[in-house]
């Protein structure tokens, strides 16, 4: 693969949302695209989103409060 069409792929991102305890509760992959999880059986509380590019060591992470 030449160096211009590494630069024009998109990473795979492997997206993975953990209740407050560590337990993985939803887990999908994307390439460049929109991703929405439905959280509707969920219970309340607190949540963490984190996105896996195999780019970076670490994952981007966010806290997700799911309030119905």
């Amino acid at each position: 693969m030449s160096d211009k069409q590494l630069a024009n792929t998109e990473p795979i991102l492997d997206i993975r949302l953990y209740d407050q305890f560590g337990r993985l509760v939803r887990s999908t992959t994307a390439k460049n695209s929109i991703v929405q999880f439905n959280v509707s059986d969920l219970p309340n509380g607190i949540y963490f989103l984190r996105v896996y590019d195999g780019l970076s060591d670490e994952p981007e992470t966010q806290t997700i409060i799911v309030k119905h």
